[in-house]
């Protein structure tokens, strides 16, 4: 055979010998295969995961870590990003060159010089250069023969600094010469010097209970404050008056309702009443006294035209007024605020009574309404309780707040500047690790360094001023909270708050725009170096244990891979037992060739957990540590790294047990921890999130390393030892290939309780069409931490964005959690909770504003998505849009359908309610969902979470449709407004009945124990309880029978045509419409294949409108299509037409050239239903006609140039319009000699 390699000079070998078939090899004849490639040009940083989520950041550096220029014609990024270097592209000794997405963007942020920066130039290599991911890949550098110079497969944690996934910092290589395969070799940048302080400051005031100040991050992160105070009667900001008090306003009592245009800028109101604020009666504080209010209207609306002369010059635009009970306020016909109201009628009450309150509410984004002159602010009040409430107010303002740098008023905590400790203040949960920090102080010997391992919240994750010494705060002045603040990394928001969330705002803290160090000396090798260090030590990785879960008698041999560009030296195993210790015992590790070395741990005592670490040495002295040693890293979570202790540095653990079988017809799952670390975890707030570390073990024979755990639960339920846990993978090492996290749940102290698995297999049985989400991630385990537990869990799914990312193209949606919002006491312990809505706002005693006001949702619901970005903007206009006495009936069907998945919301309460499921939103309880966002533009979707507490006997009736199809039917029986509103929308109402009767009835039923009751067998022999409930007579069965009597009259209705009772008839139109009738299962009707909008008339009844006809007689053949897509019924009618039609016409073709398979379009007039379309004599395969200007065609097999023609069905025909088919170049394939396409044995013979 006569072989020619692909580059001239070289050879096409495995390497190393028996490896991978490699290109542009040395040619070595009788030795070693070898490869010779260029490794000067390392990736020396990347920007995988920018803080601010913007793709168009990302980037990744090169540096020439050579003594000589290396010219990168030809080479190319084949993975991460895919990009090819121009001709000439040349990189100095000692240079960078920095490739992304928007070099325009990057020069620009980083002050780089053009030609250090390179990236796409158009929109072509746009599309083809990608982005990299958030969750870690390969990122492979090549040369011009398409050999391999370096290649890094980063990850989002583990042995990876975690600080890059979407936490401000890019991965830098520590030492250049270091082998950057290793994690160990990177580090996250440090851009805590770039961030500047910034003072915050807002006024807010106190509603009562306890006097106290919450401070906390949104997300894992680092941030330092300083000067936190609480002045009473404060103010760091000045009021200039826009509308004072005590002037004159137009108003109109609600004796009936206004003119609709009454809050235009352009409506007359000079026969209106006028009079100054503030107006009302019985409070003693009005200027203009309504005195025939009482007992004869509810509402007054009023009006106040002002002059603004430049609106683009005010600063913060607030709307404050002192009012009894509630307001709706519109800025030049805009709503812009609200309070306390329900219903914007005439005749509606406020929803609650009280006495006048204070009430401010920004409304700066609305500043664009402002008209450089003229505008008029508009408020309806409306009065609370009964139309003989004693009294109401309405004093308003209208002012421009100004920044003030006077800071005044009377001090309400203690320990503000934290100058000697932080005494007056609660430390706990993920913020456990905060503390007083003078090396990082704002002002003053001391400052309060924030770390956050997680997620603050409203319970026990935060840090709160303490009771002891506190002076209370009234409620009859305002509190100025005043802080400064400088971030570090992590989380870009602050929340501060009172008790029962009152006094909330959270704040957006100064995020340098120049993280990283692209185009430059990274800032972790520059700390290196200020260290005196010349290079890295050792780095390490590959740890591997046999056996990887021991037992009595059994040594344990640990080994790892090392590597150092000096060599290295040494390595030690030290260890210790239980808990580590500062003196612990060392093994000498031997090396065993191919970089791997090796220790043997002596057998322990069984019930022992050895933990152990590995130092190392280079040949030069430089030392190394594994794990990582986290205070020589950028970020450690530690409150002072010089000082950290013992207890808070990385180890690997693992235990000596009894047996590495135990019994178990389960999975068996083991938690290894330290002495220390089960202390802490059992004597710390049972609501903490913050994760211990250790081991996690598989089935006695797999062991993840540097895994975390907690106590998991809502505060109804969370327990300690004796309830749910949640576990944690390390990032880099997911268990079992992709388990990241999952809880381990008790079920309400009966783990083996099958209810939540068979809610999540109904659901799995009812998709219909469409992807409904469920969760098959179930498993029973042998659950044990240490030797102190050893009981049964049933391992669990938590939603999160790997879950959605399953069930969803792009998992960077808006990605809520719904829930209680809980008041928790000092101690830790649940003493109130409220009830979610996903209302405009949420119903709550705090309210503070209206639906604009983001801390109106937190707590009730959770951002659980976009790395810690505070953004409530979307779920906001959902809530607008799901609020009845926000979006009137028409306008949300007219909404609903584009903005929400409704068949997949309808087809999860078909399940929930029909187990009765009271502990979620829409039955009894605003919580235990989630809802998805698929993109800004996206439908919402709502995702199924904890139905354990379901399928009760003695709710067997609740939340169930009335006996009646034409009866309402209101779920939640009035307390969601939102839920029950979609129920009374007819196309709604039916599409559930609809599902319903596919869930009951028909060969595909599945809501029944002929379906279940093998499943539930299966559960029985996994040792699950409640399986009845699926089984002959059981729960499931009792509620079918209970719901096919209930939708027995829409469900037999058959299918046919009621217009003129079905019987043919003539028309002179060209379209027809027609009637019709048939169940509440029926999707769609089809008219000789055909698909046109279907509007549902009544529940049994149908018309679809806008039929095209053609010339004289049409046979219609209509076809019945039920919510799974199959056909249960059709009907036949014949409708003639003598309407004049014109024969059509061809204007366009496009493409007017391609290939057999290709998809080309056709304009012109006059094209009916049935249309044919040839080429030249060949019919083409699929002609699909969208409208009678339009038909998208598949073009057939033909070659040359052929004439276009299309025939209505009526012959009619129209042709003139040419096509060209191309001829289609050959493909070269290596080996294939022959020419054929393939490489085969015919080859050897060509």
């Amino acid at each position: 055979v006569n072989f020619r390699p692909s580059h001239d000079g070289k050879s096409e070998s495995r390497v190393p010998d028996g490896g991978e078939m490699r290109d542009a090899a040395e040619p070595t004849p009788g030795v070693e295969n070898r490869l010779d490639v260029e490794t000067g040009i390392v990736i020396n940083e990347i920007m995988y995961h920018p803080i601010s989520n913007d793709r168009n950041r990302e980037f990744v550096e090169l540096y020439n870590r050579s003594d000589a220029p290396v010219d990168l014609t030809g080479w190319e990024f084949t993975s991460g990003f895919e990009f090819s270097f121009p001709d000439n592209t040349v990189v100095a000794p000692g240079g960078y060159l920095v490739v992304g997405r928007d070099p325009a963007l990057l020069r620009s942020v980083y002050g780089l010089e053009e030609s250090s920066v390179l990236g796409p130039v158009d929109e072509e290599a746009l599309d083809d250069f990608g982005s990299l991911s958030d969750r870690g890949e390969r990122i492979t550098l090549q040369d011009g023969m398409g050999r391999t110079t370096d290649t890094v497969r980063y990850f989002d944690g583990g042995e990876w600094p975690r600080w890059a996934d979407g936490h401000g910092s890019s991965i830098e290589l520590i030492d250049p010469l270091q082998d950057n395969r290793f994690g160990m070799a990177w580090d996250a940048s440090d851009d805590s010097d770039k961030s500047e302080v910034t003072r915050f400051s807002y006024t807010t005031r106190h509603r009562g209970g306890e006097s106290e100040l919450h401070l906390l991050l949104l997300s894992r992160g680092i941030t330092v404050v300083d000067n936190v105070s609480v002045l009473q009667g404060g103010a760091a900001s000045e009021d200039i008056p826009i509308i004072d008090t005590n002037e004159t306003w137009a108003y109109f009592k609600g004796t009936r309702a206004p003119p609709a245009n009454w809050k235009a800028l352009d409506f007359d109101d000079s026969d209106w009443l006028s009079g100054r604020t503030g107006i009302g009666y019985g409070d003693g504080d009005d200027e203009t006294v309504l005195n025939d209010m009482r007992n004869n209207y509810l509402t007054i609306f009023c009006r106040k035209t002002f002059t603004v002369d430049d609106p683009e010059g005010l600063e913060e635009l607030v709307f404050q007024v002192t009012v009894d009970d509630g307001f709706y306020a519109y800025l030049n016909g805009t709503q812009v605020a609200s309070y306390n109201v329900n219903s914007p009628a005439h005749d509606a009450l406020a929803s609650s009574a009280g006495e006048p309150s204070l009430q401010q509410q920004s409304i700066t984004n609305f500043r664009e309404l402002l008209n450089e002159g003229e505008n008029v602010l508009a408020v309806q009040v409306h009065n609370g309780g009964s139309m003989n409430s004693s009294d109401l107010s309405f004093i308003p303002r209208l002012v421009n707040r100004v920044p003030s740098d006077v800071v005044r008023g009377d001090e309400r905590l203690v320990n503000t500047t934290f100058n000697s400790n932080t005494s007056g203040w609660t430390i706990q949960g993920t913020h456990v690790r905060s503390g007083r920090s003078t090396t990082h102080s704002i002002d003053g010997a001391g400052s309060l360094k924030i770390i956050a391992s997680g997620r603050g919240d409203n319970k026990v994750n935060r840090i709160e001023s303490a009771n002891s010494g506190v002076r209370s705060f009234s409620t009859q002045e305002d509190q100025l909270v005043v802080f400064d603040a400088k971030w570090h990394v992590g989380s870009q928001t602050l929340n501060t708050h009172g008790y029962k969330h009152e006094m909330a705002k959270t704040h957006e803290l100064a995020v340098p725009e120049n993280l990283g160090s692209p185009g430059g000396l990274n800032s972790v090798t520059r700390r290196l170096q200020a260290d005196g260090a010349v290079n890295l030590g050792p780095v390490m990785t590959d740890l591997v244990q046999t056996p990887q879960v021991p037992i009595a008698g059994e040594q344990v041999r640990i080994q790892i891979r090392a590597a150092d560009s000096d060599g290295v030296e040494s390595l030690r195993l030290r260890w210790s037992v239980n808990n580590p210790t500062t003196n612990p015992s060392t093994v000498e590790m031997t090396e065993v060739g191919g970089g791997a070395w090796e220790a043997v741990v002596p057998a322990q005592s069984v019930n022992s957990r050895v933990i152990f670490f590995i130092e190392a040495t280079d040949a030069s002295g430089n030392p190394g540590r594994f794990p990582v040693d986290i205070a020589e890293r950028s970020h450690p979570m530690v409150l002072n790294p010089p000082t950290t202790g013992i207890h808070d540095r990385r180890y690997f653990i693992y235990s000596q047990e009894s047996t590495r079988n135990p019994s178990t017809r389960f999975h068996d799952y083991r938690f290894h921890t330290s002495a220390y670390n089960e202390s802490r975890l059992g004597s710390r707030r049972r609501l903490s999130n913050d994760l211990v570390d250790g081991s996690f073990s598989f089935g006695g024979t797999t062991i993840y390393h540097e895994a975390a755990m907690r106590f998991s639960g809502s505060p109804w339920a969370r327990g300690s030892w004796n309830g749910s846990f949640r576990v944690v993978s390390p990032r880099d090492n997911p268990i079992n290939g992709w388990i990241r996290k999952f809880n381990l749940e008790d079920h309400h102290n009966n783990p083996s309780n099958a209810r939540e698995r068979i809610a999540h297999y109904l659901l799995r049985l009812n998709q219909g069409t469409i992807a409904v989400p469920y969760s098959e991630v179930q498993s029973m385990a042998r659950w044990q931490v240490n030797t102190r537990i050893a009981t049964t869990r049933e391992h669990v799914w938590v939603p999160d964005t790997q879950y959605v990312g399953l069930w969803f193209d792009e998992a960077d949606g808006d990605f809520i959690e719904m829930d209680d919002r809980f008041v928790i006491n000092d101690s830790g312990d649940r003493t109130g909770s409220s009830d979610g809505y996903v209302r405009y706002p949420p119903p709550s005693e705090r309210r503070q504003g209206d639906g604009s006001n983001k801390e109106n949702y937190r707590w009730f619901f959770g951002l659980r998505a976009k790395n810690g970005a505070d953004d409530f903007t979307n779920f906001m206009e959902f809530c607008r849009l799901m609020d009845p006495a926000v979006t009137n009936n028409a306008a949300f069907e007219s909404q609903v359908w584009d903005k929400v998945n409704v068949e997949e919301m309808l087809r999860i309460w078909a399940i929930r309610f029909n187990q009765a499921d009271w502990d979620t939103w829409g039955t009894d309880r605003g919580k235990n969902c989630y809802f998805y966002q698929d993109g800004s533009e996206g439908r919402w979707h709502l995702l199924a979470w904890d139905m354990e507490l379901t399928f009760e006997t003695g709710r067997l009736d609740q939340f169930l449709i009335p006996s009646s199809p034409n009866s309402a039917f209101r779920p939640s029986g009035g307390k969601f407004a939102e839920v029950d509103r979609m129920f009374q929308i007819l196309p709604i109402k039916k599409l559930y009945y609809g599902i319903l009767d596919t869930m009951v009835n028909g060969d595909n039923a599945f809501y029944s124990s002929t379906r279940l009751n093998e499943y539930m067998t299966k559960l029985d022999r996994l040792g699950m309880n409640e399986t009845t409930i699926g089984k002959p007579n059981g729960y499931i069965d009792q509620r079918r029978n209970r719901l096919r009597t209930r939708i027995a009259s829409v469900s037999n209705t058959a299918f046919r045509i009621s217009t003129r009772n079905g019987a043919d008839f003539s028309t002179a139109e060209r379209e027809v419409s027609l009637a019709g009738t048939g169940p509440a299962r029926l999707r769609q009707v089809l008219f000789n294949g055909e698909s046109y909008q279907l509007e549902h008339t009544s529940m049994t009844a149908w018309r679809v409108d806008e039929i095209p006809l053609g010339p004289g007689e049409n046979l219609l053949e209509l076809l019945a299509i039920d919510l799974n897509g199959n056909v249960f019924g059709a009907d036949i009618i014949t409708v003639t037409s003598t309407a004049v039609f014109e024969p059509p016409t061809i204007t366009t073709l496009g493409p007017t050239e391609g290939v057999a398979g290709d998809t080309i379009q056709i304009r012109g007039t006059n094209f009916l239903p049935g249309i044919t379309v040839f080429f030249g004599d060949t019919l083409a395969p699929l002609a699909q006609r969208i409208s009678p200007t339009k038909i998208i065609v598949e073009v057939p097999e033909g070659s040359g140039a052929v004439e276009v023609m299309v025939r209505n069905p009526n012959g009619q025909e129209a042709s003139g319009a040419v096509f060209t088919y191309i001829e289609e170049g050959s493909v070269f394939v290596r080996g294939d000699a022959n020419n054929d396409g393939a490489v085969d044995i015919s080859d050897a013979v060509a």
